[in-house]
């Protein structure tokens, strides 16, 4: 074993340590414990010494030999008393020699034979003396075999352990070292879940994106060095015509012709470095969509008059969104060059910008050749031409949609762009979709409905609140300088931001800190509206909050902890009295939510303003769930004819649905019963708090009925008729079948959900049940 190895270290600190340890315990207790005990002793013996002289002087011979005898039985048989010159006065045996060499110590000891030692008390101006002979107590050499034991058993377990962080490392060098010389495709497949495994983890997530990055350099050489090949050829050919008497007009236009198209492949290879560069680099701002496609299309003009085409422009006035103008502008404008280079003369090509409820979606669409279903992949890889030919006379050099699409993938790593194509078959028509989802919009996830549906069903304690502990920690001082904090204790997470309970010293009750990790916004959203409903919806009390942060601390609040499970968790207990008064108690609260009015239904924003529609246009709610069953993923994860069903369910309630497009009442956005705390109040239960309101909005309260009573069956109710119950003696009122329509409601948000890319499989089980017991007008099947 190498003795700089890990191994050997870990193994000779370890045993190190506890060798120490193990001398610092034994002298310990060789000194400190038998010190502490020796002046205990001393009066024991005395105290004996006491009784023994009274008992000889009181009762003569027969108590003094009584006495010694129960003395002796207790305490050890080698027990004398003697007179002053150590005569034993039981028997007068000669004690005199384990009495020699007291020097006049009242307490003092002596070694008897090899096994034995003895204690003398001499108590001064008394004719008495009083020995007691005992086994010396056990040195180091009695316990040595135990110590042997101990030290192999832990030298074995040391070695256990140091082989179990030094074999990983070995294993991650030898990656290394085949990694450095030139295999790309070696990993470690860590299934470790400590430290060591994320750095394995993070060795194959960097081997992986430098594979990915050699590779595509290697083809990106082959490909330049491709297409560098003919138009260097025929340079040479027309410098060499050039040389030649004849027509030297004809050969420096040819010259000029194929300067142009390298020049043109330079700046093409240079826009692409570009759009791969650094996302911190982009200067993202608050741009207007509908400007820069305007601006675009005028820039184009003049190609579009050469190539005999129009160009119509359809978007609505401020569309905004985030993004980086020069580079946004580089995507639209290559995506439109290549329509109008592929567009037959005559043709009208249309550009339009739309606003839906996940984002800004721009379209431009042509009526040129269209392309194969079986090259559509391919149209965003760099050099690619449906035409392979590369002396076309048509058709650019491939790079056009790949540095759109780099373009929009370097915003989708600050913000959550994406670069589409239209997958329908199109002999004449092609279509490549620009969707800017601006991830920042205040208080939503970029959906119409918020929340992923009972979230908490499947989300466990997310592993960043190791690193957002000590913030907390430094939240909670600067809110309470003056209070002594014991420990924190991490609570079930909200869908952004994590929560820590703050335990302080008795009898100060103990408090909540809300770190507000992702959306700093979200403080402010949720400190006005609890200052909004405090006065009718129970709401944490707030103690402190930093919307702006302090010191290097996201925004944060300090609540007052509100002891009590949370709805969730007394539904789980199964006690039907409970759930009952529960259930109507959280009708009545959701009534006194809705009682609060917007001007207008949309997403809230700090200071209670309402910043957008939920999504612009008719038929909102039909259109966003149809956008939802198109996806990629719900194409995968819900069966065609179960979305056939609710494609034709939706559009079956598409009047029904208008009717709520222009309510404006508060909402909660995520009314589930993991954010509903309860407690008994005067015996009966009723809730004592509603958390959460990062995804309030302005709109109907059927999202949050629709919500709360997702997994209730009508064949084994629990909530109903509770729940409504208690809606409708508050005042609120229900629409005729309101219960069947509020299920219709809740489609959007379960559709939403089976968008999302990180879904576990019994999640996705779950979701597709509900939406087809809901299709199907049934109870869900779930355990």
């Amino acid at each position: 074993m190498n003795p700089r190895s890990i191994t050997a270290k870990v193994l000779v600190w370890s045993l190190s340590i506890l060798l120490l340890s193990m001398a610092a315990s034994w002298w310990i207790s060789k000194t400190l414990f038998f010190a502490a005990f020796g002046e205990a002793f001393a009066r024991s013996d005395a105290f004996e010494l006491y009784q023994a002289i009274n008992a000889h002087q009181r009762g003569g011979r027969a108590e003094f030999e009584r006495y010694l005898a129960d003395l002796r039985r207790f305490e050890g048989p080698e027990r004398y008393v003697t007179d002053a010159s150590g005569h034993d006065i039981l028997t007068g045996e000669d004690r005199s020699a384990l009495l020699a060499g007291t020097g006049g110590q009242p307490r003092s000891f002596i070694k008897v034979g090899a096994n034995k030692e003895a204690v003398r008390i001499v108590p001064p101006d008394q004719p008495y003396r009083y020995i007691v002979v005992y086994p010396p107590p056990a040195d180091l050499a009695t316990f040595a075999p135990q110590y042997l034991l101990l030290l192999a058993v832990v030298a074995v377990l040391f070695w256990v352990l140091a082989l179990q962080l030094a074999w990983p490392l070995r294993r991650l060098a030898a990656a290394v070292r085949r990694f450095g010389a030139g295999d790309l495709t070696v990993r470690v497949g860590s299934r470790r879940h400590d430290e060591i495994g994320e750095v394995e983890r993070a060795f194959d997530a960097m081997a992986a994106r430098i594979q990915t990055l050699l590779m595509a350099e290697r083809q990106l050489l082959q490909d330049v060095s491709h297409e560098l090949r003919s138009p260097l050829a025929r340079l040479r050919l027309a410098a060499e015509v050039v040389a030649k008497p004849g027509n030297r007009e004809a050969a420096a236009h040819r010259l000029r012709r194929e300067t142009e198209k390298l020049s043109d492949l330079v700046n093409s290879l240079l826009q692409m470095t570009s759009a791969e560069g650094d996302p911190e680099a982009c200067n993202v701002d608050e741009v207007n969509l509908s400007d820069i496609l305007r601006d675009v299309a005028q820039d184009c003009q003049l190609e579009v008059e050469e190539r005999g085409c129009s160009v119509t422009v359809d978007a609505p006035d401020n569309v905004r969104t985030l993004g980086d103008t020069e580079l946004l502008q580089r995507a639209i404008e290559n995506i439109l060059r290549n329509a109008i280079r592929y567009s037959p003369a005559g043709a009208a090509i249309e550009a339009s910008v739309r606003v839906e409820a996940a984002g800004n979606v721009l379209t431009v669409r042509d009526r040129g050749p269209g392309v194969p279903d079986d090259q559509l992949p391919k149209i965003f890889t760099p050099f690619f031409r449906v035409d392979q030919s590369r002396d076309a006379s048509s058709g650019g050099i491939g790079l056009g949609l790949a540095i759109a699409q780099r373009a929009i993938r370097l915003h989708r790593r600050k913000r959550r762009p994406r670069l589409a194509r239209d997958r329908r078959p199109a002999a004449h028509r092609r279509r490549v979709s620009l969707r800017c989802v601006d991830a920042s919009n205040i208080g939503h996830n970029g959906s119409m409905l918020s929340g992923a549906p009972e979230a908490a069903r499947w989300l466990h304690a997310s592993p960043r609140h190791a690193a957002l502990a000590p913030l907390a920690e430094r939240a909670a001082r600067a809110a309470l300088p003056s209070a002594r904090i014991f420990h924190l204790e991490p609570l079930t997470d909200g869908l952004r931001n994590a929560n820590f309970k703050v335990v302080r010293d008795h009898p100060c009750e103990p408090l909540v800190v809300r770190i507000y990790e992702h959306d700093p916004s979200l403080c402010r959203k949720e400190l006005d509206l609890f200052t909004l409903v405090a006065s009718s919806v129970p709401v944490p009390e707030v103690i402190h909050a930093e919307p702006e942060g302090w010191e290097g601390i996201p925004p944060f609040m300090v609540t007052r902890f509100i002891e009590g499970p949370s709805f969730r968790e007394l539904k789980r207990r199964g006690d039907a009295a409970a759930i009952a008064q529960a259930a109507r108690s959280a009708g009545e609260t959701l009534a006194a939510i809705g009682r609060f009015q917007f001007a207008r239904p949309g997403w809230i924003a700090p200071g209670l303003t309402v910043t957008g529609p939920l999504l612009e246009g008719a038929n909102a709610m039909p259109r966003f769930v149809d956008l939802c069953l198109e996806s990629p993923r719900a194409n995968v994860r819900i069966p065609a004819d179960l979305r056939a069903r609710i494609h034709r369910l939706v559009w079956e309630f598409a009047g029904e649905l208008a009717a709520l497009e222009g309510e404006s009442s508060l909402a909660h956005g995520d009314f589930g019963k993991r954010n509903l705390l309860v407690r008994r109040v005067d015996d009966r239960w009723a809730v004592a708090a509603v958390l959460d309101w990062e995804f309030a909005v302005a709109g109907t309260p059927l999202t949050d009925l629709g919500h709360f009573l997702r997994y209730e069956r009508d064949a084994r109710p629990l909530l109903e008729p509770h729940f409504s119950a208690g809606y409708r003696s508050a005042d609120a009122t229900l629409p005729p079948d309101w219960r069947r329509f509020s299920r219709i409601v809740d489609l959007a948000a379960l559709c939403e959900s089976l968008t999302h890319e990180a879904l576990p499989d019994e999640v996705i089980a779950e979701l597709v049940e509900l939406i087809a017991a809901t299709a199907e007008n049934r109870d869900p099947n779930l355990a």
